[in-house]
């Protein structure tokens, strides 16, 4: 039992605190006790011409006084010493009560005094303050005193005011009987009120202690919860909220609770009443658009509250990764059929197209000879002049046709193949104003100069493939210039910006075009799905997958200038532009 001591000592803490607090309240009892009998001493002095009432009146200023004089001492020792010996304290002023009810019995009749029930409340006053052995030893000090009250008047030696005689000890036997006997029932009756009193307190102790800890437990679970909590009364109104709930919603605890839900939390508000009901809602438009989705049920096991309590969290991420994952899926599909299929159309082809330059030289050499023999004498029998260069000239014409034909399919299968295997990136750091200046550049070189391109932002440094980050500007800005083209209005503009956020450097593509209709935006990155009659539709499924690869990452949104922005995000590189330009 190493914690013996310090439970001992910890028991012997609380004994001290508890008296201290009882005899703060004993002193202040006697305080206007004290205070009731020096009126009544005033009053008596001053409305009776009876020289009795004066000198009991003086007896009755003395014994305020000495009350007085130990209230005082007892408060300066509890102010001055605390708890110190209070237990000490506590009996010595019991003690002093004891002496000076003795007094008061004395001056106010002897045994036969009004206030010999004074004694029995001394008695009470030790079982409330200290227990029942305490009221026993003062109902035996209380006995004693009194006893000697009788003895001195039965003798005729201390005779009160107003007794003319001795009385008898017949005379005087009654009442003492009767008056000692009920300071021990005081005292037994009191102290066992008190310790069944104590008992009741140190129950509530412990059952207050731990409901403070079960509560705290509670709270605890509840706040460590990476789900948000909120619970509303029977009017709507916000109760309570965890950390979590009101991250999600963007707000702090203090500005939920008491507010209405409809106002605090829209996205949570009419989510139904019914036990155990699930929702998922969409809140906010473009980039700020979240998903919340949970389960509200009715709050049981509180007796007279009603309400409900609504579990959710912040699907948005999840569902995204839901749909990269069904996009990978389809992507990993399509890109083995794409890789199949080209593998069997490229080597015809190539043969293909290797018979038709085969083809085509054989024409051109037929032309030449049938317009050398034309020059001369025609055989007998021969075609009519001129026949032989038309024909080769027709025949050469569909062998353009069919080689042109030929090159365009043999270039859409090596995109195809582009998408299906694409070459593993080679990451290294990389000024990306930079490199988005010199890209739109190169572009701004094949335009007519209707469509205003600019760049702006600060250099950030990305860890990516700067040829393949090329190839993924060039098409981002070439589509968002492609969509300006089809529309007529005098303001075209295409804005490239470059900065970061957080870990990530960020490259945004807004334009002021028709922008991208809602109901196609969740397959704007499929592979082969296009809304222009020349597109592959392959161009942003490419881009898709080539920032994955390297770790990234693109989306879809609305613009501020009035059309489509695309944000692609990149893992900013660990290094400063001074570092990485030394080291280059």
């Amino acid at each position: 039992m190493p914690d013996a001591p310090g439970a001992l000592m910890r028991d012997e803490g609380r004994v001290r605190a508890q008296v201290t607090v009882r005899l703060t309240w004993l002193l202040l009892f006697r305080a206007v006790v004290t205070t009731v009998l020096l009126t009544t001493a005033l009053v008596l002095r001053a409305t009776s011409a009876d020289s009795l009432f004066g000198q009991a009146a003086v007896g009755l200023f003395i014994v305020a006084a000495l009350s007085y004089a130990a209230i005082l001492a007892g408060a300066l020792w509890l102010r001055l010493l605390g708890d110190r010996h209070v237990v000490a304290v506590a009996y010595s002023q019991l003690l002093f009560d004891a002496v000076v009810m003795t007094a008061l019995v004395v001056i106010t009749g002897g045994v036969e005094s009004v206030f010999v029930f004074a004694f029995s409340l001394t008695v009470l006053n030790g079982a409330a303050v200290l227990g029942r052995r305490a009221a026993l030893a003062l109902a035996a000090v209380a006995a004693a005193l009194f006893t000697i009250v009788a003895a001195l008047e039965i003798t005729g030696v201390m005779l009160p005011l107003a007794v003319e005689r001795a009385p008898t000890l017949r005379e005087v036997l009654p009442s003492f009987l009767t008056n000692t006997a009920s300071f021990v029932l005081v005292a037994i009756l009191g102290g066992y009120l008190t310790e069944q009193l104590q008992k009741a307190s140190e129950r509530l102790d412990v059952t207050s202690a731990r409901m403070a800890r079960l509560e705290e437990l509670y709270l605890a679970v509840l706040e460590s919860l990476p789900s948000g909590v909120l619970t509303i009364d029977g009017a709507d109104r916000v109760v309570y909220v965890n950390e979590a709930g009101a991250h999600i919603l963007g707000r702090s605890p203090s500005e939920l609770v008491g507010d209405h839900l409809d106002r605090a939390a829209p996205a949570l508000s009419a989510t139904g009443a019914a036990e155990n009901a699930r929702f998922e809602r969409t809140t906010g438009a473009g980039d700020r658009s979240r998903i919340i989705g949970g389960t509200v049920a009715r709050l049981v096991g509180l007796e007279g509250v009603a309400g409900h309590v609504i579990v959710y969290q912040d699907l948005t991420e999840l569902r995204q990764l839901q749909l990269d994952v069904a996009r990978a899926e389809r992507l990993a599909e399509l890109g083995r059929f794409a890789a199949g299929l080209a593998h069997e159309i490229r080597n015809p082809l190539a043969a293909m197209i290797g018979c038709l330059q085969l083809l085509r030289a054989d024409a051109q050499a037929a032309a030449r000879a049938a317009a050398s023999t034309s020059a001369g004498t025609a055989p007998a029998g021969s075609a009519p002049a001129g026949s032989a260069p038309a024909g080769s000239a027709e025949g050469a014409r569909m062998l353009d046709i069919v080689q042109r034909e030929a090159e365009r399919l043999s270039g859409l299968v090596t995109e195809f193949l582009t998408y299906a295997r694409p070459s593993p990136p080679s990451l290294e750091p990389v000024p990306l104003l930079a490199l988005v200046r010199e890209t739109v550049d190169a572009l701004r070189a094949g335009l007519d100069g209707a469509i205003a391109l600019s760049v702006e932002g600060t250099e950030t440094w990305a860890s990516c493939d700067p040829s393949q980050l090329k190839q993924v500007v060039w098409n981002l800005v070439g589509n968002a210039t492609q969509a300006l083209q089809a529309i007529e209005r005098p303001d075209k503009r295409v804005v490239a910006q470059v900065g970061s956020d957080g870990d990530d450097a960020v490259v945004t593509v807004d334009d002021n075009g028709p922008g991208v209709p809602p109901e196609i935006r969740a397959r704007i990155f499929e592979p082969f799905f296009t809304t222009r009659p020349e597109g592959t539709g392959l161009g942003l499924a490419t881009v898709h997958q080539v920032l994955v690869q390297q770790g990234g990452r693109i989306s879809l949104g609305d613009s501020p200038l009035g059309g489509a922005r695309f944000t692609v995000r990149l893992p900013i590189a660990g290094l400063d532009a001074s570092a990485v330009s030394g080291s280059r």
